[in-house]
């Protein structure tokens, strides 16, 4: 389980699965062991974008914790079926699981539960609720030693940041972030911040620094399991080469993309790089 939890964390998805399924091999009469092990499994299929696959897991696994009278297995099953939510788009519904988890939770978890919400009225539009979601999580994740989370929460509100024209901010939490995620070598995090900081020279016009970033964050994902990040990725410099004025490269990134993305099943991300190799035609 341990080290399911650990391959999971540093972008090892297969690798997470198969020991998650081990876990639950060895102990099939252990409705609790079986509910951390279908959470794990579950949100291992979220980050690969199986949002079907991953909710049948996590709601597994809450009604296993439930049989084993483990509350808070019940609620981190819950707190993963809001990131399901909030990955096909339902931010509404993501809330309110999280806003359901965040009352049974102590500090730690309660990280993750205000980063979460922060992300989901990020994503409705909702800055100033979510900058203060944000910045909730960023002091938390550091009262409670949690690197790797406050890292996430950064890049998160530098977002919401560049969002509102606050960009020099944005930059130095995506620094601070990659200052993190480098010293846990974690390439999801690496890429993350190289992208936030291609979104934030893109706003300041910057065009040829964002691509520098873009390429980097995409380098990051070298090797990794990661095809909806990726195909993000891909689908963001894709768009940023267009603008350059750089047909040729950026259809071969946006094609990339859609391939991934087919693959994923993820048909509106599929929609929308159509769209955009119909223009350049």
């Amino acid at each position: 389980m341990e080290m399911g939890k650990i391959k999971s964390m540093t972008g090892e998805p297969e690798e997470a699965s198969r020991l998650f399924s081990q876990a639950m091999d060895r102990c099939p009469e252990h409705p609790s062991i079986s509910a951390k092990a279908l959470r794990g499994l579950g949100s291992v299929e979220g980050m690969l974008g199986n949002y079907d696959k991953a909710q049948e897991l996590l709601e597994r696994s809450a009604r296993d914790a439930m049989t084993a009278m483990d509350s808070k297995g019940m609620l981190l099953a819950h707190l993963e079926l809001g990131n399901v939510f909030m990955g096909r788009g339902m931010f509404e519904q993501a809330i309110d699981h999280f806003s359901k988890c965040a009352a049974g939770f102590g500090p730690v978890q309660l990280t993750n539960v205000y980063m979460s919400m922060g992300v989901a009225s990020a994503s409705l539009g909702r800055d100033s609720e979510a900058k203060t979601n944000l910045e909730n999580a960023v002091r938390l994740a550091d009262e409670t030693g949690q690197p790797r989370s406050k890292a996430h929460a950064l890049t998160s509100l530098a977002e919401v940041l560049i969002r509102s024209g606050q960009v020099e901010s944005a930059k130095e939490h995506c620094f601070r972030a990659l200052d993190i995620v480098t010293d846990m070598d974690d390439k999801l995090g690496i890429s993350t911040a190289y992208a936030d900081l291609g979104m934030a020279e893109k706003a300041c016009g910057n065009l040829h620094d964002s691509e520098e970033y873009y390429a980097e964050s995409i380098a990051a994902l070298e090797n990794m399991s990661a095809p909806r990040i990726l195909g993000l990725r891909k689908m963001e410099l894709g768009l940023l080469l267009k603008e350059m004025g750089e047909p040729g490269k950026a259809k071969v990134l946006l094609q990339d993309s859609k391939e991934l993305f087919t693959r994923l099943h993820a048909e509106e991300l599929v929609a929308r790089v159509d769209n955009e190799l119909k223009v350049m035609h």
